[in-house]
């Protein structure tokens, strides 16, 4: 994973050059190899969110067809946020 490549979409997204939704979906498809699923944007967005608001507890609904642990439908923030390394698009 290139955090160069991410600090860049995140500093994107900062300067409103470019949507949140779309630097988080090319940093999935784009900045991993091999890619993630594009069908997870909305959840990492929904995450990005949630951490920006210091909720850290809540856990965010996962797309169909992709669980957490195996057999888990939603994710705590943390993990989404770690797994997908979204930690620069983090406001503090």
């Amino acid at each position: 994973m290139g955090s160069t490549v991410a600090m860049g979409w995140a500093e994107s997204v900062a300067r409103k050059e470019i949507s949140l939704w779309n630097a988080v979906r090319y940093h999935l498809t784009g900045n991993f190899y091999p890619p993630l699923p594009a069908s997870m944007t909305g959840a990492c967005v929904r995450a990005i969110h949630y951490a920006n608001k210091g909720l850290w507890d809540k856990r965010v609904r996962l797309p169909k067809g992709i669980t957490y642990k195996g057999k888990y439908h939603t994710a705590p923030i943390s993990e989404v946020v770690e797994q997908h390394c979204l930690e620069f698009f983090i406001n503090g």
